[in-house]
């Protein structure tokens, strides 16, 4: 049915343009381009909504279903190997299992800098130090199976780097949950608390932010349970925890 209602949408999209170019000849009008780009966002939006419909409709593959079960990107991760770059660190990990769920550069959405492995093996993530280069290796709490005591060319994270790393690996996580709002973490440390309260109740308001993913980014900051609500939750991490 996605198709009919592309090919619907579409014909609508000409039949409007049609009727609009009848009633103001002059395309370059401001006029015909203030129309346009009326009818052509209905449409756009209209695509986007068949899409998104038939992707949900979709059943699901059982690799998919596999993948999703591991929920990367919710695990909650310690520091276990350094190395000396993303390149030697991936290598290595990939090196000890031949039944990956994710694909060689990692989960869909990832980068060079950060990127989700997972399968029978485990859940891991991978960090890069844009400046350094240096790499970290992280492991989830629930794999069941610990990694090796040794790593080609990997190194012991050691526990303060671990505490550390762990901060780190946080803030990082912060600074995607809330870029939507348009304020870097730079610039979020360098605000005094009345800013940063203000700033909590913008990314409260801000649907990209979804209040599932604040709830468990506060959790592994030890926000505390009194802070029940996703603006109470924003504002205690940025003027306790940053």
């Amino acid at each position: 049915m996605s198709a009919i209602h592309m090919l619907e949408l579409m014909a609508s999209k000409d039949t409007s343009l049609d009727k609009l170019l009848t009633r103001i000849p002059d395309v370059d009008s401001a006029a015909y381009i203030k129309k346009e780009k009326e009818i052509m966002k209905i449409y756009k939006s209209g695509m986007r909504a068949i899409k998104k419909a038939a992707k949900e409709e979709t059943e699901p593959t059982e690799h998919q279903m596999a993948l999703g079960d591991l929920n990367l990107k919710e695990q909650e991760y310690a520091a276990v190997f350094k190395f000396a770059d993303g390149k030697s660190c991936k290598a290595a990990l990939r090196a000890l299992s031949t039944d990956w769920l994710t694909p060689p550069y990692g989960l869909h959405g990832g980068n060079t800098w950060r990127s989700h492995h997972g399968g029978p093996r485990g859940c891991f993530l991978i960090t890069v130090d844009k400046i350094t280069k240096q790499a970290v290796l992280w492991a989830a709490a629930s794999n069941e199976t610990d990694l090796p005591d040794e790593m080609e060319g990997g190194e012991d994270v050691d526990e303060e780097e671990d505490d550390e790393g762990d901060r780190e690996y946080l803030l990082t996580e912060l600074e995607l949950l809330i870029a939507g709002a348009g304020v870097s973490l730079i610039n979020l440390k360098a605000m005094d608390g009345a800013e940063r309260s203000i700033h909590a109740a913008k990314c409260s308001g801000d649907r990209s932010i979804t209040a599932k993913a604040t709830a468990t980014l506060a959790d592994k900051m030890g926000c505390p349970a009194e802070e029940n609500t996703k603006g109470k939750r924003l504002e205690w991490v940025f003027n306790e925890y940053i």
